[in-house]
């Protein structure tokens, strides 16, 4: 599937820079026309040892007729070849001339074309996060030259790689920005786009049967230019209408694509998903999850889910979850085991750099001291040997210790990560063996278990994603106009599956319900249902109460969670806020929650405290703890 999608993109890209406005001349590429033959058959010996012969002879023409868009070509047919080869090295070599030739040139279509070439090749090669680094970059850099090609195509991009990723909202981000851009551009290559195809691929990352989905897929129909993007529009409408159970609105649009030769064009597993629904509406809901052919695709198992769910298929439902849920631990798996071999490579570079430089001060202080003090040489060059000797077993010191961390780190998350996910696999196992579970009282009580076991999974590696991109400056800060009070309900809801039953939740507001501020809505209630998930976590009985005010600091409204469970001792009040600190090594959790809070809350211009004139931080015979969060009025953050 890799390899087709990142055909897909470059083919993408060749149509995009074929169809750009250029210097006119008398054939497609508008060069000289002394160049254009060369050009074509250097172009077909790509990824062969006979094409640099020819590029250099194209280069060469190019040079003596002052073609610098020839020039720039040459350059970017070395690009290709280097990536068709697979020569990391001479990738990169091309990259940067292409990039300094194109901007000399004044042609940035390829500055940009250049980015997506060599991400195309770190994500073939299944370093994902560096191609989606090096995708960021180039949108970076197009904002910073204000060029609308350079934001449409790194937006297409980026949507792209993170849709194949299963990154949906932020492939929702990206899809969006095309859209923005495209409606706010004079530019006649952006203009001269299709938006059916953005549209199509925006649906699938809002829920199936979604108000939000049927709105793109609205869209996209208003912007259908050809018969496949019809195909693709009245796909999706037949799966809604599955969905929907409104067989007569799926029977017409499923007799219209099952026996067109576009529909595999459309949708690579059209036809295999039109005939699994075929059956599962007939009423054969006897499927073997693991034998279908669409298990591999994310959004044709979120269909399966919500279609199941329709016709009232728990049991299905379970599986399919279950084996969406092994399949993003096992990219996650795998992209954390990428970044722990580049971090190894790293630490070993640079102990080699440190022990080469600590070798070459080494000397030269020995030299010094050797020329000028020959009388003292025994005496000092004692003194330098135990320098040295404290400082290497200082050093190695630090280096034990930082891998100790990492060690204790990854076994650590290894073992949270296991946890809810085996209790998801074994309830999910006895749901599935005939005649073992009969009650509905007690497939409820399997389903909530887990659902609340995979609730936690997401929770844990979306903490070790927002640790990475807080570390990597990847995070980005979304400001809009945000009600206080719709911020606190949201979260309440997000958490009610998590409440303990012998614990009462309740909320408590002293503001009105058009108190807005300007600021991040999706940071601030990820802090505060941090906040409800630690009080959940660690209260038994009692109540957690959330309260919003504007009275406890001025000029700031304060979001504060109180409850009556174990609370924080007083020694450790200091460290709650930092890494890895947890109160109890037998709850799960990963130790990153209210580090990231408390980062999260600087960003957006406020504070996280916790409240040490509440609860047990008063002393041994208290209960509870209070976590407060201030956030300015005025709505100052910090990129």
């Amino acid at each position: 599937m890799k390899r087709r999608y990142s055909t897909y993109i470059l083919l993408l890209l060749a149509m995009l820079l074929s169809a750009l406005p250029l210097k006119a001349q008398n054939n497609i590429y508008k060069i000289d026309d002394s160049c254009f033959p060369l050009y074509m058959k250097a172009d077909s010996l790509i990824s062969t040892n006979k094409a640099m012969p020819k590029i250099d002879e194209l280069m060469a023409q190019a040079v003596k007729v002052g073609d610098q868009k020839a020039q720039t070509l040459a350059l970017v047919l070395k690009l290709r070849n280097a990536n068709a080869l697979k020569n990391e090295k001479d990738l990169l070599e091309y990259f940067a001339q292409v990039q300094t030739m194109a901007q000399k040139s004044g042609y940035l279509q390829y500055y940009f074309y250049a980015y997506q070439i060599i991400a195309v090749f770190y994500y073939n090669n299944d370093f994902t996060l560096k191609a989606i680094d090096i995708a960021i970059e180039m949108h970076d850099k197009a904002v910073e030259m204000q060029n609308d090609y350079g934001i449409w195509q790194s937006s297409v991009f980026l949507a792209e790689l993170y849709w194949s990723s299963y990154k949906r909202s932020r492939a929702r981000h990206c899809f969006l920005e095309c859209i923005d851009t495209f409606n706010n551009t004079d530019d006649p290559t952006i203009k001269s786009q299709p938006l059916t195809k953005i549209y199509y691929q925006l649906a699938f990352t809002y829920n199936w049967g979604s108000e939000d989905q049927l709105k793109c897929i609205d869209k996209a129909e208003e912007h259908v230019k050809r018969n496949i993007d019809q195909m693709q529009v009245d796909f999706i409408r037949a799966l809604n209408a599955a969905i929907g159970k409104d067989e007569a609105s799926y029977r017409r649009y499923r007799n219209n694509l099952i026996n067109s030769p576009l529909l595999s064009r459309a949708h690579g597993e059209g036809k295999n998903i039109l005939e699994m629904t075929d059956r599962l509406i007939a009423g054969d809901w006897n499927l073997d999850i693991n034998q279908l052919p669409i298990t591999n695709r994310l959004e044709n198992l979120t269909y399966l889910a919500a279609l199941a769910m329709s016709y009232g298929k728990p049991e299905l439902v379970i599986a399919v979850y279950d084996k969406i849920t092994s399949e993003q631990a096992r990219r996650y798996e795998g992209q954390m085991s990428i970044a722990l071999t580049e971090s190894n490579v790293m630490l070993e570079n640079y102990k080699l750099s440190q022990n080469i430089l600590e070798q070459k001060t080494r000397i030269n202080k020995i030299l010094s001291f050797l020329i000028f003090i020959i009388i003292a040489a025994v005496i000092c060059f004692a003194i330098l040997i135990s320098y040295y000797v404290n400082k290497l077993r200082k050093a190695k010191e630090e280096a034990e210790e930082a891998n100790r961390m990492k060690t204790h780190f990854v076994q650590n998350m290894s073992h949270e990560i296991r946890t809810p996910l085996n209790s998801v696999v074994g309830y999910a196992q006895l749901l599935a063996v005939p005649g073992l579970v009969e009650s509905d009282e007690e497939k409820k009580e399997y389903g909530s278990y887990i659902k609340n076991n995979a609730a936690m999974l997401t929770m844990l590696i979306d903490d070790i994603l927002d640790l990475s991109d807080i570390d990597n400056g990847n995070y980005h800060l979304q400001l809009e106009s945000c009600s206080c009070n719709t911020i606190c309900r949201q979260s309440m809801v997000t958490v009610e599956g998590r409440v303990p039953a012998g614990v009462k939740l309740s909320f408590e507001s002293s503001v009105p319900d058009d108190l807005t501020v300007f600021t991040d809505c999706r940071r601030v209630q990820q802090i505060i249902i941090n906040f409800l998930t630690n009080s959940c976590k660690y209260t038994a009985k009692g109540t957690i109460v959330l309260s919003c005010s504007t009275g406890e600091k001025e000029g700031c409204v304060s979001f504060a969670v109180s409850d009556t469970g174990k609370g924080v001792p007083p020694e450790k009040a200091d460290k709650i806020f930092q890494r890895f600190t947890k109160l109890d090594n037998f709850k799960q959790g990963s130790g990153l929650g209210l580090n990231i809070c408390n980062v999260f809350a600087e960003k957006l211009g406020g504070t996280v405290e916790l409240d040490e004139n509440y609860g047990r931080c008063l002393g041994e015979e208290f209960s509870g703890a209070r976590f407060v969060f201030h956030l300015p009025l005025s709505g100052t953050v910090s990129q």
